[in-house]
């Protein structure tokens, strides 16, 4: 692909770069969308077990797995 922009090997590297900086940012972005997601449900599913809802409800309604949700009830 660079080949055809140009034939300046700083200017390709330059471009190289810029092109992984932009796929590291994405990735990273991504990662923290799912983390702020997990984190969400995990605190929904610790609300749910607060007010005494049963752990197949909190499951069904957040889809964590039934082992988390009861690590969750032992911290």
């Amino acid at each position: 692909m660079f080949d055809v922009i140009t034939s300046d090997k700083q200017i390709q590297e330059l471009l190289r770069m810029k092109e992984k900086g932009e796929r590291d940012f994405n990735s990273a972005m991504k990662n923290s969308e799912i983390r702020g997601i997990e984190k969400g449900l995990k605190k929904t599913a610790l609300s749910m077990l607060t007010d005494v809802m049963p752990i197949s409800t909190i499951n069904k309604d957040t889809g964590l797995s039934i082992s988390k949700i009861k690590s969750l009830k032992l911290d």
